[in-house]
């Protein structure tokens, strides 16, 4: 709680060589929020939900913000716990407080503890859809859920149908065959992109989400912009864009910003990346290996095809995948033993600092260290 606390005290974290302190998407959509509370037009599209939610910041400030968030945050742990216990994975109470602790440990969701979000409210959605989609079999609830998600982040809301759809209308094709359906939906990917699926106009009315994403990273003038991969064909740029957003933000990290100071924004991003790495890898292996419950397994489908679906966009943004950090973090601390999974880590973390120290790291950001609205 120091760090947003203390946030806008700029110099006293540049005292201490730490910068980064603000998420650009949250301080666009606080701004987006003043706008509209003044009745001043803005695009909602995208938006709805974030502006739904944290609307009473307009009267009440960041502390509205803090309060819902951290509400969000502990409903969020209350369905994960609910479902995780009903899918028979063991977990301790030393597991459990482990995996709370990388949870709210993430410098990324201390960030925008005090700012309206997406990412905490899809955190929230996605762990009561699961547990009402696979644990509950409720097909209303669940379908209420995803389109609330919509409102939120549409990219995401589609995400969760695609998933919704498997769960309710091939059910058995999951549970037995999962990693031969997951094998399927990558080689289509390999071959059909996200341009030939927009011009099929196959989402419909949703169609200019594709749109949107085709022309950020279109756009040479775009940080999401990855204008090598999209020259190459889709056989060639998916198994990159797959790897990059498995590896990518753990194997190479922005630890430091252009003034040399730590980049926690960047530190936020490493910190999931680790997470999205050793939770990849052990729901594969459990999915591939060990003998779990079916709604294990449909977990595990789960995330790993929103895995592909993510990787399927113009640009690599393994961000998107934060919405199920919990069942991400929570296998490896399981089923790894620990001191092998904290030496990993410490290896990892000596070996990419070593790199970004060299100069092999990511592109240094210059971090954004002042809210313009508080100023």
């Amino acid at each position: 709680m120091i760090i947003p606390l203390l946030q806008h005290h700029v110099a006293i974290f540049g005292y201490f060589g730490l910068g980064g302190l603000f998420v650009n998407d949250s301080l666009g959509m606080a701004s987006n929020l003043l706008l509209f509370a003044q009745g001043e037009d803005i695009k909602y599209t995208g938006i709805l939900g974030v502006l739904f939610i944290y609307y009473p910041s307009y009267y009440f400030g960041g502390l509205y913000n803090l309060v819902i968030n951290c509400t969000m945050l502990s409903l969020a742990t209350l369905f994960f716990l609910k479902t995780l216990f009903a899918t028979g994975i063991c977990a301790t109470k030393r597991h459990i407080s482990f995996l709370f602790f990388i949870v709210i440990a993430n410098f990324y969701i201390i960030e925008v503890l005090f700012y309206p979000n997406k990412e905490i409210p899809l955190i929230f959605l996605t762990n009561v859809f699961l547990y009402y989609a696979i644990i509950q079999k409720a097909k209303l609830v669940s379908f209420v859920i995803l389109l609330l998600s919509l409102l939120v982040r549409d990219a995401h809301g589609i995400m969760l149908l695609l998933i919704y759809s498997f769960i309710f209308f091939a059910p058995h094709l999951i549970v037995r065959h999962p990693i031969r359906i997951l094998f399927v939906i990558f080689s289509l990917f390999c071959l059909i992109s996200i341009r030939i699926i927009s011009e099929l106009q196959l989402l419909g009315d949703f169609n200019y989400i594709l749109d949107r994403n085709i022309a950020l990273a279109n756009n040479p003038d775009s940080a999401l912009s990855d204008s090598i991969l999209n020259t190459l064909p889709s056989y060639v740029s998916f198994p990159i864009k797959v790897f990059n957003n498995a590896v990518g933000s753990a194997l190479r990290p922005q630890f430091f910003d252009s003034n040399d100071r730590l980049y926690l924004h960047g530190i936020g991003l490493w910190q999931l990346g680790l997470v999205i790495l050793f939770g990849g890898m052990t729901w594969l292996y459990l999915l591939f290996k060990a003998r779990i419950t079916t709604e294990a397994i449909s977990i595990g489908f789960s995330i790993l095809l929103a895995f592909l679906v993510v990787s399927a966009g113009s640009y690599t943004q393994a961000r998107y995948l934060l919405p199920f950090i919990y069942w991400l973090a929570v296998v490896p601390i399981i089923y790894i033993r620990l001191t092998f999974l904290i030496g990993m880590v410490s290896t990892l973390t000596l070996i990419t600092l070593a790199l970004s120290v060299l100069g092999y790291g990511a592109p240094i950001p210059l971090g954004i260290d002042v809210d313009p609205m508080f100023y």
